[in-house]
């Protein structure tokens, strides 16, 4: 599945030498964002998953031995392997005891590697200023509404509406955006539910792994250890969906979620927009999470009646995302939707 990040990683290859962290919430794609940038740019791709592979964990937390390491790394790829065409993959290095320990260690040991770590909670609270200074940091999002759109074979409407203020998008276009977004607002862009949309085109079928996305994350949430705190990241969990103009800023000012905030903000379960007045929103990672907790089916969503209300949460989900994806929103998304 075609992703706008593709790009930005084969300029790092071309122009960059530093490593490469790649961040993200979990579920959008970052690992297979690399393996397949890795397989297209690269003849050899060695991943270590620390999240799923204990041994792997075991010996950058126990034993930080480079000829063990390197020997692993020939396992892994089946036989010897040329290091310059080689892509070193470290996932979920957050989940090691001390990543930066890591980090640290294969910067300074295998530099002769091309090395990529992906991690799912904040990298400026996890890894240390230092290592973040060389090392090439980029943020994977969910799918746009542009990548949904070439996801669904559309890329000439996609480029049309790029293209926009030198060409008028005609009737007709408007009309197949407005279906397409509609689309959108549901499945939303997170690539395991919109892989199953453009596989199936069931609404039934992409309504149910919905479900089954958000009761994994509510169990993610059952293993916090504090009690407490699981109650209010759960009840804040719900609650940010529930935002309208009276009550939006409430949840970031109330002392009793202000832990909770910031352990979902850590673990990138949230996101937060920073307002010139100093106060600060919450918002969902996704728009499929927001309808999905709405429990809004495709037949709830009404586009007309949701673009002309200022204070749904739903375009001002709409609006952030585009808005943290890139500071030159793109106008006609805008025009289009509201």
């Amino acid at each position: 599945m075609y992703r706008e990040i593709l790009n930005l990683l084969s300029e790092w290859k071309e122009t960059s030498k530093k490593p490469l962290l790649l961040m993200g919430e979990k579920g959008v794609g970052k690992s297979y964002a690399l393996r397949d940038f890795g397989e297209g740019y690269f003849d050899s791709v060695i991943i270590m998953d620390f999240k799923t592979q204990q041994n792997y964990r075991y010996l950058l937390d126990k034993n930080l031995n480079i000829s063990d390491i390197e020997r692993l790394l020939e396992i892994s790829n089946g036989g010897e392997y040329e290091r310059i065409n080689t892509l070193l993959i470290f996932e979920n290095i957050d989940f090691l005891k001390d990543g930066n320990s890591a980090i640290r260690f294969l910067i300074d040991n295998i530099s002769d590697y091309r090395m990529a770590f992906t991690i799912s909670t904040d990298e400026e609270n996890y890894v240390d200023k230092e290592i973040i200074h060389e090392l090439e940091v980029m943020t994977l999002y969910p799918m746009s509404f542009n990548e949904f759109l070439i996801a669904n074979k559309e890329s000439k409407l996609a480029d049309k509406i790029e293209k926009e203020d030198k060409e008028a998008l005609s009737d007709e276009d408007v009309e197949l955006i407005e279906k397409y977004l509609q689309i959108y607002v549901f499945v939303g862009g997170m690539p395991e539910i919109a892989d199953i949309y453009v596989r199936t085109n069931d609404m039934n079928i992409v309504y149910k792994q919905k479900k089954n996305l958000l009761n994994s994350i509510l169990e993610e949430f059952e293993n916090i250890e504090d009690i407490l705190l699981k109650e209010n990241v759960i009840e804040l969990w719900e609650r940010i969906s529930m935002q309208n103009e009276k009550v939006e800023y409430s949840l970031t000012d109330n002392k009793r979620y202000s832990e909770a905030v910031e352990w979902l903000l850590y673990n990138k379960y949230i996101a937060i927009e920073h307002m010139k007045n100093g106060q600060r929103k919450l918002f969902y990672n996704d728009i499929g999470i927001l309808t999905g907790i709405l429990d809004l089916t495709y037949e709830d969503i009404d586009l007309e009646k949701l673009f002309t209300s200022d204070s749904n949460i739903i375009i001002k989900q709409l609006i952030f995302e585009e808005l943290r994806r890139n500071s030159n929103i793109n106008e006609t998304f805008l025009k289009v939707t509201i």
